[in-house]
């Protein structure tokens, strides 16, 4: 959350949908209960699933994003396979950029690091 004041939560999912960490925001009022957002959390897998199967048309997916009336949420699949869910404030106009220039350089570090450890 420290990454980028506009970051709402985040939430990581594995490949069967079940969302193995997440943190709102400080002071944030969620939108969705967690019942709710496991539920998102497992639809976005699927739709991630069905990105896929054009992955070897158009590349591999770097990240989606979906504008809601009342957040942005941008899905980014991650080294080890998982799916990072993020979500913006609404009125963010560069989530591109800030995926781009934050987010995606903080994971490929992160894949970096634990690619040594082995």
């Amino acid at each position: 959350m420290t990454l980028d004041k506009s970051i709402r939560f985040s939430c990581v999912v594995n490949r069967l949908g079940y969302i193995v960490a997440y943190k709102y925001r400080e002071g944030l009022t969620p939108l969705m209960t967690y019942e709710e957002t496991r539920k998102n959390a497992l639809l976005s897998v699927i739709r991630h699933s069905t990105r896929q199967s054009w992955e070897n048309k158009m590349g591999k997916t770097l990240y989606s994003i979906t504008r809601y009336e009342h957040l942005t949420r941008a899905s980014i699949p991650t080294q080890d396979k998982h799916l990072l869910l993020v979500s913006f404030d609404a009125d963010v106009n560069a989530v591109d950029r800030l995926i781009q220039r934050k987010i995606l350089p903080l994971l490929q570090r992160q894949a970096h690091l634990h690619s040594t450890e082995i």
